[in-house]
């Protein structure tokens, strides 16, 4: 009884979160008082050079995940955020990392380093993970954007994963390795063995991958040093004033549960080929109109949601729903996900919550949205739920991508007004959006190989 009660407890806590940082976020993050007196780090996970560890299974998968989702590949020189890798990040803060545990240790990416980090002390008990098995973790941090964005840092930091979780489930299916998603994970026991806080950070999704996949091949990073987090040392916690971030994190990192599924099979799932040149553009609109005259013709709305259809199985949680905003020669529609559409009248300028300096969104003919019915969230849980429609968003930038377009999801959407247009009531909300985009301005940039 005691354990229904506690689960009630933490829907409850996480479901009023939810309201209050969903269509309401702009109000409920404008009067925050959050100051956060730690000094600025954009990883405060380093290495200390005081050992290295081989680990050569898996090696080359893990390499080849790193290189296609988090690795850095392009540096913007002019742009407001200069770093840019596959998977997009609210102001490139990349507050999604990757965790791996090989041959039972836990090893963190340090994508400015481009290095892992050994951040384990100790094997671990094979009664809670198989210890022949490759386990890959996201690990979020929400230290950075709580400076911006207060308590919805954490709503941020679950799109920032689906983007990421996307990518690596697509690296996995180009080299048709079924793999086993856990939708409860035991973060406790993860945040016993790691040097890393958990004050700051939660773990965000873990995948199996079975022990019977094995490569002879090594991939080419730096030596494997040990590594731990600079914050453990300082006693204050900087989230201690927030309503909701301090216990949701915490609730997250004291999970024991470790729940078991089928595997996903990846042999008729659909993906989209890997690149190892980084060409998915930021997508910063600095002149004008830049889409004016795009007729985007090579995007086909109707192969998206084939897309969408097919990879069903492949996302976090069910429940989510989608469309398109679309503008052509036959004026405004919807375009929903069964096909069918509605002739509206859409005033584009509205579609964003503010008039964004960078963006002139009537320029823009194709908008993706993802919405859901709120009883969604007390069965899926706030973390799975978010991360499904930052993973569907995921799909439609790489489909973008492969017929040559940009892409940009953006989270300063009107909620009000996008739930007036597609007739949505009080138990739907707007998770996310996302805006295609055409070919690029030329940045002064630098690639990275």
């Amino acid at each position: 009884m005691s354990h229904i009660l506690f689960r009630n407890s933490i829907t409850h806590l996480e479901m009023d979160y939810y309201r209050s940082y969903s269509a309401d976020r702009y109000k409920n993050t404008e009067n925050n008082s959050l100051v956060i007196l730690m000094p600025f780090s954009h990883d405060y996970i380093c290495k200390d050079d005081t050992g290295e560890a081989d680990i050569r299974n898996h090696s080359q998968l893990v390499g080849d995940i790193i290189e296609h989702t988090i690795k850095i590949k392009r540096y913007d020189v002019l742009s407001y955020y200069h770093d840019h890798n596959n998977s997009p990040s609210v102001r490139s803060l990349h507050s999604a990392k990757l965790l791996f545990l090989i041959k039972g240790r836990f090893y963190y990416y340090h994508l400015y380093d481009n290095q892992l980090l050994l951040v384990s002390e100790t094997v671990i008990d094979e009664g809670v993970f198989d210890k022949d098995k490759l386990y890959i973790f996201g690990v979020s941090d929400v230290l950075n954007l709580a400076r911006f964005y207060s308590e919805f840092s954490l709503y941020a930091s679950l799109l920032d994963a689906g983007h990421l979780l996307y990518n690596v489930k697509n690296v996995l299916v180009n080299k048709n390795i079924d793999f086993l998603q856990h939708h409860e994970i035991n973060s406790n026991y993860v945040y016993d063995h790691i040097n890393i806080d958990p004050r700051y950070s939660y773990i965000s999704f873990c995948l199996e991958i079975p022990s019977q996949y094995e490569e002879d091949q090594s991939s080419a990073m730096k030596s494997y040093v040990t590594g731990y987090d600079k914050r453990l040392s300082i006693t204050h916690n900087e989230l201690s004033t927030t309503t909701y971030l301090k216990e949701l994190l915490s609730h997250y990192n004291g999970t024991n549960k470790m729940d078991s599924h089928h595997y996903k099979k990846t042999d008729n799932m659909p993906f989209f080929q890997l690149s190892s040149k980084l060409l998915r553009n930021s997508a910063h609109t600095t002149i004008g109109n830049h889409n004016t005259g795009e007729r985007f013709d090579s995007f086909k709305p109707e192969e998206v949601l084939h897309y969408l259809k097919k990879s069903k199985d492949l996302f976090t949680s069910n429940g989510i729903e989608y469309c398109f905003l679309l503008k052509n020669d036959r004026g405004d529609y919807i375009y929903w996900s069964d096909f069918t559409t509605s002739h509206v009248e859409i005033d584009y300028r509205r579609v964003m919550h503010n008039d964004h300096k960078f963006f002139d969104m009537n320029s823009y003919t194709i908008v993706f949205i993802c919405f859901s019915n709120r009883e969604r969230l007390g069965k899926n849980g706030l973390k799975n739920q978010l991360i499904t429609s930052s993973e569907m968003m995921q799909l439609v930038a790489l489909y973008s991508s492969s017929v040559g377009y940009a892409f940009r999801p953006m989270k300063n959407h009107n909620d009000y007004y996008l739930k007036e247009l597609l007739k949505l009531d009080e138990q739907f909300d707007i998770n996310f959006i996302g805006v295609v985009c055409n070919t690029p301005i030329q940045q002064l940039s630098y690639f990275i190989r």
